[in-house]
């Protein structure tokens, strides 16, 4: 009886082993290309403020990584695989808005067993110790979502969407919606304010993204995109990003006068805006320094 009991143990193990080194592998194959910025030397990564406002066909030397609702942790795990397999990556660019400090829990979508591998010991002590309920069960549940995988083999035939959209790491999104005026009519009046206290999860992660690109040589920039005028997105968090980080240039441009033929809605700009706000990241950020210095150190 003991006897079968170890065999069966045994052949569990070496199951759970070999399906684990299978995953790795599969991984490690498939990773340098979902994650090839090509000849670029920055990345912009964030929610969908930074999905839907950064084209990166306009924006030279970059590309988008952005993805709806994305939250820090797979952030932090996107730039430590950028940085692994670009060697010319120079510069992050994340959109820093109150989602990002302040979010609990995340999207079942949003799980990649492409990331298993990128949480520390560190990591994970944090997340079971102080994330909230929605935290801790995402994240515990993440490595089981190994059927992504058969989307990441699949992409490799995928010619004409390329790999990095066919797996749904992120990507510029040409939106194509124009539903502001709706957004005004169902929106409040008054402004919704960020709890006193970010989530400690969102914030950790946060600072891990600060302390990884400072110990690897990367240039940490913080964007916020334009949002309408009566979006009712709290402005407190560009307090608080200025006073963790006083060392970090903050692009808030959540002000930023625009036409309303340049919002989806009230939090996110269409394509036309995507056009307009790129152009000017091109012409007023990118290509004049003097510019870039100016309108940084107003804000810091």
């Amino acid at each position: 009886m003991i006897r079968k009991f170890l065999l069966k143990c045994l052949v569990f193990c070496f199951v759970a082993v070999t399906a684990a080194l299978t995953l790795l592998a599969a991984l490690n194959s498939l990773r340098p290309r979902m994650f090839d910025i090509g000849d670029a030397d920055t990345v912009y990564l964030g929610n969908s403020h930074i999905e839907t406002a950064v084209n990166d066909s306009i924006v030279s030397g970059a590309v988008n990584f952005g993805r709806s609702a994305e939250v820090s942790e797979y952030i932090y795990c996107k730039i430590k695989l950028l940085d692994r397999y670009n060697p010319g990556l120079t510069t992050v660019v994340v959109g820093f808005d109150p989602n990002l400090m302040w979010h609990e829990g995340s999207e079942h979508t949003l799980m990649h067993p492409t990331f298993i591998d990128m949480l520390t010991p560190r990591d994970w002590s944090m997340i079971i110790s102080k994330g909230s309920y929605r935290d801790i069960t995402h994240h515990l549940s993440r490595p089981f979502d190994v059927f992504k995988l058969l989307e990441y083999a699949k992409s490799i035939l995928d010619k004409e969407n390329g790999i990095k959209n066919s797996t749904g790491i992120g990507g510029f999104i040409y939106l194509k919606r124009d539903r502001l005026q709706r957004a005004i009519e169902l929106s409040d009046k008054d402004s919704i304010e960020a709890p006193a206290e970010p989530n400690p999860v969102g914030a950790y992660f946060i600072d891990r993204i600060y302390d990884y690109c400072k110990g690897h040589g990367l240039q940490l920039i913080f964007l916020c995109p334009p949002q309408h005028k009566l979006s009712k997105s709290s402005r407190v968090f560009v307090d608080i990003a200025s006073e963790r980080y006083p060392d970090i240039k903050f692009l808030n441009f959540i002000e930023m006068p625009l036409p309303d033929s340049c919002f989806a809605d009230l939090d996110h700009l269409n394509y036309r805006g995507a056009k307009t706000f790129s152009e000017f990241l091109e012409t007023e950020i990118i290509n004049n320094p003097a510019s870039y210095e100016a309108i940084t150190d107003s804000i810091n």
